[in-house]
């Protein structure tokens, strides 16, 4: 996901990264940064939430997944 920033000296480009093994979090091209859930919640969910997600960027978005029953 591209995010544009609006800061009041000038707008940024941030590249937000959520899926995959390598490296989920934010890239601002200076600075990379772990992926939170204040960071991801309010990104992630209403109309941008995706049907699918890797465990842990659901986690974050939702909390902990409840034990499954076999």
């Amino acid at each position: 996901m591209v995010l544009t920033v609006h800061g009041s000296e000038r707008d940024q480009e941030v590249l937000m990264r959520y899926n995959g093994c390598h490296f989920n979090g934010m890239d601002d091209g200076e600075t990379l940064r772990q992926l939170t859930a204040q960071i991801a919640q309010p990104l992630l969910t209403g109309i941008h939430q995706q049907s699918t997600f890797i465990h842990p960027v659901y986690e974050l978005v939702f909390g902990p997944q409840p034990p499954k029953w076999t």
